[in-house]
C-alpha cells in the first residue's frame, strides 16, 4: 500500500475506533475499577452499585453477604470483572455467571462473617424502626458496618 492511501486508512480507522458502542455486552461484567456491583443475572442483568472503593474481593464478597441475608435470597456481584455469587451454601467467585465457581471464604470464615452481617443487620433495624428520622439506602451494609466485622 503506498503512504498517500495508508495515511488515510490510518485516519479513518483511528476515527472509527472512537465510535465503538460503551454499553455492555450479555454476559460481560459491569467495569469500573474497585466498585461492587451487584447484578441481576436472572432478569434483564441490570446492575447496580453497591459500593465505592472496595480494595479487595473479599470485601466485595462481603457486601454481597450482607444484601443476600438481608433479602432472603441468592445475590450476585460483580468486582473488577469477577463474578461473586453468594447463596445459602457457599460464597464463591467466577470469571463469567456460568462458569466453574471457587470458594472466598472457608466455611468457618463465613460463619464468623455471617454472625457478624446478621448483628449488624439486626442493629440497623431496630435502629430503623426506632428512628422516624432513618434515611432509606439501597441496602447491603456501609463501609464502616463492614470494617466491624474484620
Amino acid at each position: 500500500m503506498s503512504r498517500r492511501l495508508l495515511f488515510p486508512a490510518l485516519v479513518a480507522a483511528t476515527a472509527l475506533a472512537g465510535c465503538h458502542d460503551t454499553r455492555r455486552a450479555s454476559g460481560d461484567p459491569p467495569a469500573g475499577l474497585n466498585v461492587c456491583w451487584r447484578v441481576d443475572v436472572a432478569g434483564a442483568g441490570e446492575v447496580d452499585a453497591v459500593a465505592y472503593g472496595v480494595p479487595s474481593l473479599e470485601q466485595c464478597a462481603i457486601f454481597i453477604e450482607g444484601l443476600r441475608l438481608e433479602e432472603h435470597h441468592a445475590v450476585t456481584g460483580v468486582w473488577n470483572g469477577v463474578y461473586i455469587h453468594a447463596d445459602a451454601r457457599d460464597v464463591t467467585a467466577s470469571v463469567k455467571s456460568h462458569n466453574e465457581r471457587y470458594p472466598i471464604f472457608r466455611p468457618s470464615d463465613r460463619a464468623k462473617i455471617d454472625a457478624n452481617l446478621s448483628l449488624q443487620i439486626a442493629l440497623k433495624n431496630g435502629a430503623a424502626t426506632s428512628s422516624s428520622t432513618s434515611s432509606h439506602r439501597r441496602g447491603g451494609l456501609e463501609r464502616n458496618e463492614i470494617e466491624l466485622i474484620r
